[in-house]
């Protein structure tokens, strides 16, 4: 049996599961369970599809979300097409001291960006900002409409549906060339982050991936 796409948790276990806690569930589940008991709801007539109506309607009631994660980490090429991601840039260089062979392969960072709303979504850009000084009060830098991997990264704009995701690939050697103009011109690198711009206007940015100079 085919079962219908878990709409309802998206709205309550997903992306905004902080307007759900579970506090308010359980007075929702007090507020509409009868006195005598969940066990009155079978014998009023209670189906799994009369639930399953409710449900939907609830979700109804929420709208349509669009919404998008992202995330930005350090890796390796694997092949030709695809990259390993390794975690931080402290991981990826420790993984190289330790395997020598692997420092032949392509170093990459990688913005894995995922739809997590209900809406199908536009990716505009996707850019590569280094974060400069105080990570409280950063300015930035960009590398704006960089494509190192013109094959493998999508070709923008690119439509994700609800669910789906796509990676970008910048090659590290990329990002080193930045760092060393950045710091050329006097400034202080602290991080990376990769900055996603919808076809609507709206940004999203990765967390901060803290800078760790090449071993």
């Amino acid at each position: 049996m085919k079962l219908p796409p878990p709409t309802h948790h998206k709205v309550v276990d997903g992306p905004r599961r902080d307007d759900y806690p579970p506090e308010l569930l359980q007075q929702w589940k007090r507020d509409n369970e009868p006195s005598e008991g969940i066990e009155a709801l079978e014998s009023a007539g209670l189906t799994d599809e009369i639930l399953e109506k409710v449900l939907e309607q609830v979700v109804a009631k929420a709208g349509p979300t669009r919404e998008i994660e992202v995330s930005l980490s350090a890796g390796l090429m694997a092949t030709s097409m695809e990259a390993a991601v390794t975690g931080d840039l402290e991981t990826l260089y420790q993984i190289l001291d330790i395997n020598e062979h692997l420092r032949a392969r392509q170093q990459v960072a990688v913005a894995d960006i995922r739809n997590t709303g209900t809406l199908a979504v536009s990716i505009a850009t996707v850019d590569l900002w280094l974060v400069l000084g105080d990570p409280e009060r950063p300015a930035h830098f960009t590398l704006m409409g960089r494509n190192d991997f013109p094959i493998q990264n999508p070709v923008l704009s690119h439509r994700l549906q609800d669910g789906d995701a796509v990676s970008w690939l910048t090659k590290m050697e990329t990002i080193i060339d930045m760092v060393a103009g950045a710091k050329a011109a006097g400034l202080d690198v602290v991080g990376i982050r990769a900055r996603v711009r919808l076809a609507t206007g709206e940004e999203v940015e990765s967390q901060l991936m803290t800078w760790v100079e090449p071993s």
